[in-house]
């Protein structure tokens, strides 16, 4: 009986290790495929530097020297955080039910 109660302990804390194991890994998994709102990149294709300041809501304000290198810096940062522009909901992969 003792042996069995034991070996019952030890399934259930297997389990919960691999459990807490798994969530960690999901949690990993998933906070890299956020995208980046802060810090410096560098990207192909601009003629010169672009400042994207984000406010408290997170809407990114764009300070360019021209409009092409705006434009280009504005689909970037639409299509890389949930940002709401012209009422419209972006394409995510976090859906959120309202």
């Amino acid at each position: 009986m003792v042996k069995t109660i034991r070996w019952i302990f030890r399934f259930f804390f297997l389990i919960a290790f691999v459990s807490v194991l798994a969530a960690g890994a999901l949690f990993l998994w998933l906070r890299t495929s956020l995208p980046q709102t802060n810090g410096t990149m560098t990207l192909a294709g601009l003629s010169a530097d672009v400042e994207v300041l984000r406010d408290q809501h997170g809407i990114p304000h764009i300070y360019a020297k021209t409009d092409a290198d705006a434009f280009f810096c504005a689909g970037r940062c639409s299509c890389a955080g949930p940002t709401v522009a012209n009422g419209n909901q972006p394409p995510n992969r976090r859906r959120q039910a309202f």
